[in-house]
């Protein structure tokens, strides 16, 4: 089941229409939960989740592109992307 998830940023909502993978269905089952995102570098917004989950299932890549969101585990960095990166 795809999943949408809502954020909520300086007052303004955002929705999100996340892909169908197990690393999603266990950030789900954090929510909700608050985050203060910091902004990394020119293309990204990143905060930490509440505890670190598994990609293990999951398409990796090393190409991020903006208007996009991604997850990296090795830094438990759930990141929204407002401009492409080779990671």
């Amino acid at each position: 089941m795809a999943r949408r998830f809502k954020f909520t940023i300086d007052g303004k909502v955002y929705h999100a229409n996340m892909v169908d993978c197990p690393l999603v269905e266990k950030i789900a089952k954090m929510c909700p939960f608050e985050a203060n995102y910091k902004r990394y570098t020119e293309h990204e917004y990143y905060t930490n989740l509440p505890k670190k989950v598994s990609q293990e299932g999951c398409k990796l890549t090393t190409m991020a592109y903006k208007n996009k969101i991604y997850y990296f585990e090795g830094w438990n960095a759930f990141t929204i992307l407002f401009g492409d990166c080779n990671t």
